[in-house]
């Protein structure tokens, strides 16, 4: 009978072994694949997530009325982090805040029993805190701020019951620095530290009790000037040391406080990325040594996601034109712009340079007008820079202060009396203006550069106060310069045929009357026909008119040195008495401009202005031997340079000059606007622009594998914001 065969344990062992074998070739290929799917699952939801996030973002920024600038410490926020010695320590992120202002939406006036009434039931609803209904058009800033901002999930943590019972700050030990400088999350617990919140909460709130609008001190704090404190890094961070004690976490009265406030902050807000496994902080490693770099005792982090305002580098503004079709005037070619306009505004960190036209400085006859230097003849290029005290100012050579425009913004704000000559004097000092140059002020929240100036902002800064929140005083000296007129005689009366010189006489229609008596013989018979007594004019040159304040015009280049100034087109205000008969005959009017052409008379209540200078013609040919053409040289007492010369220079402004007529007693006064620009003048700006903005966001997923690394995508996009208000 045959006996059956057992296996050896030998046999078995081998077969158990090789099993094994094949067990670990099939089953490492499935989990590998496994974690590979999961790990890629991740990223595609990580990478899904970052552009839904972004879109919403950019449709958000399009939409908004004002994104408020972020730059710096405006847009920075505070977190609380281990220091290299363990111990918490604060820690800045730039760029990690963004606020909008939406839109104005409803009616405020529509209101029941002191409540904002809800459109959508057409009764008044006491929850609501703004008006709700269709945006208010054109486009206006609301009180309605949509506030993005990394910052903790729980700022703050309650214990009901237990050992420890009460409101605690959340510790800063989620991050654990085990051995050197290495970080470790926590293996149990929360995960998810620093996540993105979206706010959406009204600054200021009605109060039914006062039935005024004030600030929504819920939310915010209230500063000196009564608004509400928008750029507190801290605003969801509780701070060691200040807020509470940093070994216990215990508040203290402040941080009790303010967690309360914090409390209703989360109340009102959302988190817009996943509530796990995603970090929007991001330490800096050592590839070498894989452990977080420190800047001394501080972390080395960054946000995940940046709300930056679009850098724009060194964009030639547009020039904006000073004379419209239909307005021309003699020697337009001449006339530089007034207005400098970039394609965005909101400007920050701004960087402005000047490339000045250079056309000759030869003066002559039958020219377009020579162009003086604006610096220097080597280095002629002029920035605006930062000043010793924060603010701005022109420089040239990028060392020479040339003007102030901190300064003048603030005196013009301050309702200070030339806040032009003032700017000057912050700059150079006591010593006299003789500086060639083009003052410049930058607007940056339309985006504009201002190259002209108000005439009453020029002057002596010891005058009276001529302004009032930029409106003319009352009291005190007028700031418009004016002239004049005299009597009102005609060159028949018998006074004037006869007696002194015509420069001895100041009234306008005295001068006249006595030049119309002297004409052939000041001509020397050398007058052309259309230069008989009849070319004599009634006119006013502003540039030998001095401010009521004392000193010289801005015009002036005799005085001051300035060859480039001339008038802005357009914003002259000729006011003189009315020369029209009838009940009115006398009074105060304004007067109304005639194309500067030779063939158009100038009639009652009229006149022609030269804004530039213009060709003159060779006065060799009329019997002057010698003349000058640089508006730097004048006489007032000589004919040719300051009866003649005049009518070819920026400021001669011509009034009615036929014989019978002479003006009304009374005076004229001149407003006008003054400029140093050329045509060919170039301006060069740079800034980041928050009506523009680019938002970087990274998304930092932990997979749930076994893979030790999160894997990170970057989605980038950008946004105008289509309603901001230039």
């Amino acid at each position: 009978m045959a006996r059956n065969r057992a296996f050896t344990l030998i046999e078995l062992l081998t077969v158990m072994a090789v099993a094994a074998i094949l067990l670990t070739i099939i089953a490492i290929p499935i989990v590998q694949s496994f974690n590979l799917t999961r790990a890629s699952q991740g990223f595609a939801e990580a990478q899904e997530r970052a552009r839904e996030l972004v879109s919403r973002l950019e449709r958000e920024i399009t939409n908004a009325a004002a994104v408020r600038d972020n730059t710096g410490p405006r847009g920075s926020v505070a977190v609380v982090l281990p220091d290299l010695n363990g111990a918490p320590i604060t820690v800045l992120l730039p760029n990690a805040k963004l606020d909008l202002i939406r839109p104005a939406e409803g009616d405020p006036s529509a209101r029941q029993s002191g409540a904002f009434v809800n459109p959508d039931i057409n009764r008044g609803d006491p929850t609501l805190r703004a008006p709700k209904g269709q945006p208010i058009l054109p486009a206006s800033q609301g009180d309605t701020l949509v506030r993005y901002v990394v910052a903790l999930k729980r700022p703050v943590i309650e214990f009901p019951s237990g050992t420890r019972a009460g409101t605690y700050a959340n510790p800063f030990v989620q991050y654990n620095r085990a051995t050197n400088t290495r970080w470790l999350q926590q293996t149990s617990g929360e995960d998810n530290l620093y996540v993105l919140w979206r706010f959406q909460v009204p600054l200021y709130i009605w109060d039914t009790a006062t039935n005024t609008r004030v600030v929504n001190t819920a939310l915010f704090e209230v500063d000196v000037d009564g608004r509400p404190v928008l750029d507190d890094p801290a605003f969801l961070q509780l701070i060691p040391g200040t807020d509470y004690a940093a070994a216990t976490g215990i508040l203290t009265a402040a941080g009790t406080s303010k967690a309360q406030r914090i409390r209703r902050w989360l109340a009102s807000g959302q988190i817009v990325t996943d509530l796990n496994r995603y970090d929007m902080i991001l330490p800096q490693f050592d590839r070498r040594t894989n452990q977080v770099v420190f800047d001394g005792l501080v972390p080395s982090v960054s946000s995940l996601i940046r709300f930056q305002p679009t850098r724009v580098s060194q964009e030639p503004a547009l020039s904006q034109m000073a004379v419209r079709p239909g307005e021309e005037t003699s020697n337009g070619e001449k006339i530089g712009a007034d207005v400098f306009r970039t394609e965005y505004g909101a400007w920050a960190n701004l960087s402005l340079t000047i490339y000045p036209s250079l056309f000759p400085t030869t003066f002559g006859p039958n020219t377009l007008g020579a162009v003086r230097p604006a610096w220097a003849d080597g280095n002629p290029i002029l920035q605006v820079l930062q000043n010793p005290t924060g603010g701005l100012s022109l420089y040239g050579n990028g060392t020479v202060e040339l003007f102030d425009i901190t300064q003048y913004q603030r005196a013009r704000e301050s309702g200070l009396s030339a806040p032009f000559s003032r700017a000057v004097r912050a700059a150079v000092g006591s010593a006299p203006w003789n500086a060639t140059f083009i003052p410049l002020v930058p607007d940056p929240k339309t985006g504009q550069v201002i190259a002209s100036f108000d005439v009453r902002e020029f002057g002596d800064p010891a005058s009276p106060v001529l302004f009032e929140n930029n409106i003319p005083s009352n009291s005190g000296v007028p700031a418009s310069p004016g002239v004049a007129t005299g009597p009102s005689d005609t060159p028949a009366d018998p006074a004037y045929q006869v007696g002194a010189a015509w420069h001895t006489y100041s009234g306008i229609n005295q001068r006249f009357n006595r030049l119309w008596h002297q004409w052939d013989g000041l001509w020397g018979g050398n007058a052309p026909a259309r230069e008989g007594p009849q070319g004599v004019k009634r006119f006013i040159d502003l540039r030998t008119i001095p401010m009521n304040s004392g000193s010289a015009s801005p015009l002036s280049t005799f005085a001051n040195g300035v060859g480039r100034v001339q008038i802005t087109p357009g914003s002259e205000i000729v006011v003189g008495p009315d020369q029209n008969p009838g009940p009115n005959y006398g009074q105060p009017t304004r007067y109304t401009r005639v194309p500067n052409v030779d063939s158009i008379p100038v009639g009652p209540n009229q006149y022609k202005i030269n804004y530039v200078d213009r060709p003159e013609p060779n006065w060799a040919d009329f019997g002057f031997g010698s003349a000058n053409y640089d508006p730097a040289s004048y006489s007032a007492t000589d004919f040719l340079s300051s009866v003649m010369q005049p009518r070819f220079r920026a400021g001669y402004i011509e009034l009615n000059s036929r014989y019978g007529e002479p003006l009304p007693p009374g005076n004229i006064q001149v407003l006008y606007r003054f400029q140093f620009t050329e045509p060919r003048d170039v301006v060069a700006v740079s800034y980041d622009s928050s009506e523009l903005i680019e938002v970087i966001l990274t998304m930092r997923n932990y997979a749930q594998t076994t893979i030790p690394n999160p894997q990170m995508t970057t989605v980038r996009g950008s946004s105008k914001v289509r309603n901001f208000i230039r």
